[in-house]
């Protein structure tokens, strides 16, 4: 039986993560203590004790400016009740990861923290209004709550909190080693990372493993040899800490090696470009093994190694590190990170989130890593890999290659067809004159223009035709030979198949709303060519993560480059992929297609040439095809895509359908376009589940019932604002659209229930 005061204002949630009351409409009078109790079978399981304040006012939120110099950072309560006769301050902090309040400070009480650990870390002034933390409190406290009360009634209350901190961003290459830093603390501790999560009892792989060092208090992850499927996120939490990092896949240039001499100095170049959005990181590799960074151009207050002080000067544009006065422990490894900029999107744009279904937060850009190893000797010209502690000779580059031959043995054939041309129509056309003068008439002239402008295109024919493959690689002609016959003729001799077109189909959707699953009945199919998101690598190109910040930049451009992908890859040219795929492909081989086993044509023959067709068991992981089948070779995948009957591409990085216009109304392609829908709410609860870190905050909502204030609503919102524009624009029937997408309800996402 409810109390007569609550009738109407209360509410019981039985969400599995938010049971208990909801009391609208609050007063005074709702101000206490509120027990829930869990039973049983006549048993009490459980039970929990909450305190609600209900205030006269609440004052606006602050966020906590974190204060390096001496250490100390100040928390003031800005209440205007402050100071008033009666009146006292308490003082809660939020506990990680429970996110349960603590009062440690209450001046009705006390001037000392109420809190044993406390003490010393927090310093009361001003009757409890002002509060001096020392920072190592900040680092697993976020949030904090003060509250001016007078007896037992609540005046006013004030949030303060921490801007939620990104990860350390940790740049490496294929192969390269590393070591993410932990300290052993609290209890339950675990590292969250990308092939999930690793405790101190977890067997140790080949992969990744934890490594407890000399000291009890060390719980660093070791990553061997990175690879493209470790990179993202990762997390060390326990009971009292959370320390983020975010591995980053940087393209490596060739290493350097510096020789030195006690007292000389080393100038370190980078070759930087002269981008103006370009940031530079210098980093070394202590004796110890530790990765250090020396200094940051996007970041100032980075303070130089205590070693190198005095020691180290930077170029204006960060491109050069010159080190004086050079000591036998400066031996090692120094390298420059190079990031390009960031791309800015509007916060209306949902692909800006740059969520998949599996990758999770990956926006990075890093240009390339460049390593230079500095030594006390030059007398061997080898370089010391420090990963495997093997030496590698350098060997000279090969500085000619087939590109350069075909050049060469153009140039040098159209120079000579040119030359005898030119001396047989001299011979024929052109008189002598007195004085030694020569006169040709101007036919002669006219006749020799043409030949060198002949032999000129010929040469260049040849070139292209040398380098492109038969008919300027045969999925050109096939694309076009039923429009246009000129292509056809060209193409009669090829090896392919020229006869109907085919359908290109587009799976259209945003993430979490069950694209892959749908995308993988389309795969089943032996006819189809399917490719899994290939607008990532478009995405990764034109985006950097060390900022993760969202303003605008050329929202078109980013979509133009979408279609031009798309349009290639419907007319199997998927050559133009390298243009983004990083590191850039080498003779059109690559080990960084964005996840290749998620095709089947791509794990098959011919593209997959060990053990014919490698699709046909059931992959462990999303490493099992490059396993299997080795690097992918995309003139075999082009040749794949050939061989089958229809084009299929699933992407959920195209806000809108109206973006898709130029494609659907290209007289090369057949396009059909899938929508796929899902409730939004669901899509929110998906990825709350997939991106964890992503949605703390909508987390932290659903479990309390409390809205942070730092919480993204465009996370959500702007799905739902391009989902209502794809909607709108459908139920026009505009042309362009009307053949070419499946009609409403052919397909439909989970948690979408049919209408009627």
């Amino acid at each position: 039986m409810l109390p007569p005061d609550l009738q109407g204002r209360i509410r019981i949630n039985k969400h599995q993560h938010l049971l208990g009351l909801q009391i609208s409409h609050l007063t005074h009078m709702d101000s206490g203590i509120y027990k829930r109790e869990c039973w049983q079978n006549q048993t009490l399981a459980s039970q929990h004790t909450h305190q609600l304040f209900v205030c006269n006012e609440e004052v606006e939120a602050e966020e906590i400016i974190v204060k390096k110099d001496g250490g100390v950072s100040e928390l003031l309560c800005n209440s205007t009740f402050t100071g008033q006769e009666g009146t006292s301050v308490r003082w809660y902090h939020e506990l990680y990861p429970h996110y349960k309040l603590r009062l440690f400070l209450d001046s009705s009480v006390s001037l000392d923290t109420l809190v044993k650990e406390l003490k010393g870390v927090v310093k009361v002034r001003d009757n409890g209004a002002l509060l001096l933390l020392n920072n190592s409190m900040l680092r697993n406290n976020h949030q904090f709550y003060c509250l001016v009360m007078k007896g037992k009634d609540c005046l006013s209350f004030q949030n303060m909190y921490l801007q939620d901190h990104e990860g350390r961003d940790i740049f490496a290459s294929h192969g390269d080693s590393v070591k993410l830093n932990c300290p052993s603390d609290g209890t339950d501790q675990q590292w969250q990372t990308p092939l999930g999560n690793i405790n101190g009892t977890s067997a140790k792989n080949n992969q990744m493993y934890i490594s407890f060092g000399d000291r009890s208090e060390d719980f660093s992850l070791v990553i061997p040899a990175v690879s493209e499927e470790l990179t993202g996120d990762y997390s060390c939490t326990s009971s009292s800490l959370e320390v983020p990092y975010y591995l980053v896949l940087c393209p490596k240039k060739e290493s350097q090696e510096k020789g030195f001499s006690e007292g000389s100095s080393v100038l370190l170049h980078c070759d930087v470009g002269k981008d103006d959005f370009q940031t530079v990181q210098w980093h070394r590799r202590q004796p110890s093994g530790d990765d250090e960074l020396i200094t940051d151009s996007s970041d100032e207050t980075i303070p130089i190694p205590e070693d190198l002080k005095g020691r180290l000067t930077l170029s204006e544009d960060d491109s050069t590190l010159t080190i004086s006065n050079l000591r036998v422990k400066d031996e090692g490894v120094y390298w420059c990170i190079v990031s390009g900029a960031a791309l800015f999107l509007g916060e209306d744009d949902d692909y800006n989130e740059d969520y998949d279904e599996e990758d999770g937060f990956s926006d990075d850009r890093c240009i390339f890593k460049q390593e230079t190893i500095m030594s006390l000797t030059t007398k061997t010209k080898r370089i010391k890999d420090l990963n495997h502690g093997t030496f590698t000779p350098v060997m000279p580059k090969d500085e000619t290659s087939p590109t350069t031959n075909v050049i060469t043995y153009a140039v040098v054939a159209g120079v000579v067809v040119l030359l005898v041309v030119g001396v047989i129509v001299l011979r024929e056309g052109c008189r002598a004159r007195g004085g030694g003068r020569m006169e040709c008439s101007w036919k002669t002239v006219l006749l020799l223009v043409c030949a060198s402008l002949g032999v000129q295109y010929t040469a260049i024919r040849t070139l292209r035709d040398s380098l492109s493959g038969p008919c300027q690689g045969a999925y050109r002609c096939q694309s076009r030979h039923h429009r246009d016959s000129r292509w056809r003729a060209l193409c009669e001799d090829s090896w392919m198949s020229v006869e109907s077109p085919r359908k290109h189909i587009l799976l259209f959707a945003t993430t979490r709303s069950g694209s892959s699953f749908t995308g993988q009945l389309l795969n089943q199919h032996r006819g189809i060519f399917y490719v899994f998101e290939p607008l990532y690598h478009v995405q990764q190109a034109f985006t950097n993560s060390s900022s993760r910040l969202r303003r605008t930049l050329d929202r078109r451009a980013l979509l133009g480059a979408y279609r031009d992908l798309l349009l290639n890859l419907y007319t199997c040219d998927l050559h133009f992929m390298e243009n983004y795929i990083r590191p850039e492909p080498q003779d059109h081989v690559t080990n960084s297609f964005f996840r290749r086993s998620s095709s089947h044509a791509l794990c098959s023959a011919p593209v997959c040439l060990e053990g014919g067709d490698a699709a046909s068991s059931d992959p462990p992981d999303e490493s099992w095809c490059p396993k299997k089948c080795g690097a992918l070779n995309l003139t075999l995948a082009s040749m794949s895509c050939l061989s089958r009957g229809h084009v299929a591409i699933k992407t959920v990085r195209v806000p809108e359908v109206g973006d898709l216009r130029t494609l659907t109304e290209d007289p090369r392609l057949d396009l059909k376009i899938i929508h796929l829908v899902r409730d939004p709410r669901a899509i929110l609860a998906s990825r709350m589940m997939a991106f964890s870190d992503q949605f703390r905050a909508w987390k932290i909502w659903n479990a309390t019932g409390r809205q942070p204030r730092y919480v993204d609503l465009t996370q959500i919102t702007s799905t739902c604002k391009d989902m209502a524009a794809s909607a709108e624009t459908g139920l026009q029937r505009p042309a362009w659209l009307a053949a070419g997408t499946l009609p409403a309800g052919a397909v439909r996402g989970p948690g979408v229930q049919p209408e009627g």
